[in-house]
């Protein structure tokens, strides 16, 4: 596959990457984050991103995408100051930064090296002493436990008794969405499904994976995306594990499904189908159809207010298909809050999750469906529109 010829600068940004919600959306943003302070009684919060996985709790309050998948950052939210964000960051990109950071956020640039976690850390610190931020102070932190020993020792140096964690209450805030966030996790969603349904469309005998794909991919990202993955698979299998695409030509008979996540203002848009080239047994319909009821009946449990996160698999009474879903939060992290997997999360409006279902079933095939949804006072519906 070629991608020489794709519209997308470096480290992947695109002309959507400058994007700032309104000045507003940030206020209300930080707002909410003094008032967990006010209620736990915290003079400010210390949040830490680590690599691309966890970017979402810094991007939050501040725009600022941890794309270096080794860089780090800290942002210290004092009670009455700006956002600090003290990150590691090339000297090349911080025109970049600049322009894409909201008027509310400050930053401090630092020097990449190999000890780049230790570093944010220890200027961190030295930021706090310079500005009477630490003696009498209460700090909690959010995501702290993920830092590697080596940034966590300046701090424990500071408060030998360690710092209260605060993740979970932060996530909370997090996983009630604005009107702003749902409406890039929406627009990022209908991107996903129209390039998934081009893809399945595109899925006749003779065609390529690899070639499709590429096109696929160039059309998702000429509309703004940040970032584009697609996985697939085809063939006559009854488990596909969906894989990159190959180098392989598509037959009649084939099972093709198509799962796409793409990264747009920001927010992560979801979306994941299958068909059949040619046409379908009577068994393929069956399973196909169950497996919509499968689906369906997930999204019925989560408007009973409660659900379990994580991964769950079970049998289809109607059909005797194996079948496997897996509900995490979505938002500017793929796997966004509520994210305690295995657990009971209460259902709140305005909450999006991403639901995932495969059925197979031996000697008929199998079934791939995926959505991002949006909780509402009125019902539980993907953010993708519905499907015809």
């Amino acid at each position: 596959m070629s991608f020489q010829n794709l519209t997308v600068l470096c480290h992947g940004r695109t002309i959507n990457d400058d994007f700032v919600f309104p000045e507003s959306e940030w206020d209300a943003r930080a707002a909410e984050a003094r008032r967990l302070m006010d209620r736990e009684k915290l003079d400010g919060l210390l949040i830490f991103a680590e690599s691309a996985l966890t970017r979402g709790n810094i991007c939050y309050l501040t725009n600022y995408h941890q794309f270096l998948t080794w860089g780090s950052s800290m942002l210290i939210l004092s009670r009455g100051g700006k956002p600090k964000l003290i990150m590691t960051i090339a000297p090349r990109d911080l025109t970049f930064i600049q322009k894409a950071m909201p008027p509310i956020a400050e930053y401090i640039p630092v020097g990449l090296n190999l000890t780049s976690n230790e570093h944010v850390s220890t200027s961190a610190i030295e930021y706090m002493r310079e500005n009477g931020l630490i003696e009498g102070k209460r700090w909690g932190t959010v995501n702290l436990g993920k830092m590697p020993k080596a940034a966590v020792d300046p701090w424990l140096d500071v408060y030998p008794g360690g710092l209260p964690d605060f993740t979970a209450e932060f996530g909370r805030i997090r996983s009630i969405k604005t009107a702003n966030e749902i409406h890039a996790l929406s627009a990022g969603s209908m991107i996903a499904k129209t390039s998934v349904y081009d893809y399945l469309r595109g899925a006749k005998p003779g065609a390529n994976e690899m070639a499709l794909a590429a096109d696929i991919d160039r059309q998702a990202r000429l509309q703004g995306c940040e970032s584009v993955n697609l996985l697939a698979y085809s063939g006559k299998g009854d488990a596909p594990m969906l894989r990159v695409p190959w180098d392989r030509c598509f037959e009649t008979g084939d099972t093709v499904s198509a799962f796409m996540t793409v990264s747009y203002l920001r927010y992560y848009g979801v979306y994941g189908a299958t068909t059949v080239i040619g046409k379908k047994s009577a068994e393929q319909e069956s399973l196909f159809e169950n497996a919509g009821s499968l689906f369906a009946s997930k999204i019925l449990k989560m408007q009973k207010g409660s659900v379990t996160t994580g991964y769950e698999e079970g049998l289809c009474d109607k059909c005797g298909a194996e079948y496997y879903t897996v509900v995490n939060g979505v938002g500017m992290d793929l796997s966004d809050y509520p994210d305690t997997h295995g657990e009971k999360a209460d259902v709140l409006e305005n909450m999006t999750f991403t639901i995932s279902l495969m059925a197979k079933k031996a000697g008929v095939g199998s079934v791939f469906i995926s959505r991002n949804m949006l909780v509402t006072n009125s019902g539980i519906f993907p953010l993708s529109g519905f499907d015809g």
